[in-house]
């Protein structure tokens, strides 16, 4: 049977689906792609003695350290998110990204460095990214945008073939 000898609504019908396969494909390739380079991270408490050099990460303060650091982050922050510049056994110093407070409001900072000595420390934390968990969101984003693309093909190939395959104008 050639293409000729084919019914009408056949050729509309493949045309559809090719149509919104083609549409999908890229989309969700896309999609995949930009929310599993994403990651999800975690923060790792650190020893005074470690110091990491330029890395991302977390100082949680004591509530000694809340009441100290007032002046220079604001009321209430109890975690400084941001680039851990320096930490010894004496202090440690941070370039503040972010602040969350004793209520979790979360503030955005506009480059503060701030030192912080080491009494009014709770913990100090290095963000790192956890394959375990970027591994498992980038199955379920996968798993959604499968689900979501034959949905879609299943809808547009609906059509019995009894009648026309698409809406008439």
């Amino acid at each position: 049977m050639s293409v000729s000898d084919t019914p009408l609504n056949v050729q509309q019908n493949d045309r559809l689906r090719i149509s919104v396969a083609g549409r999908f494909a890229p989309a969700s390739v896309f999609a995949l792609t930009a929310w599993s380079l994403l990651g999800c991270y975690n923060y790792i408490p650190i020893a005074a003695s470690v110091a990491p050099a330029n890395k991302e990460g977390r100082v949680v303060l004591t509530a000694l350290g809340t009441t100290a650091m007032l002046s220079q982050l604001g009321p209430g922050v109890r975690e400084i998110d941001g680039n851990l510049l320096r930490v010894t056994a004496d202090s440690v110093v941070i370039a503040v990204a972010q602040t969350t407070t004793v209520t979790r409001e979360r503030f955005t900072s506009t480059g503060l460095t701030v030192a912080i000595a080491r009494p009014l420390v709770e913990q100090v934390s290095v963000r790192t990214l956890s394959r375990k968990r970027s591994l498992t969101f980038a199955v379920a984003v996968a798993s959604f945008i499968s689900i979501a693309f034959g949905v879609v093909v299943a809808a547009s190939a609906s059509s019995s073939g009894d009648g026309p395959g698409i809406i008439q104008p």
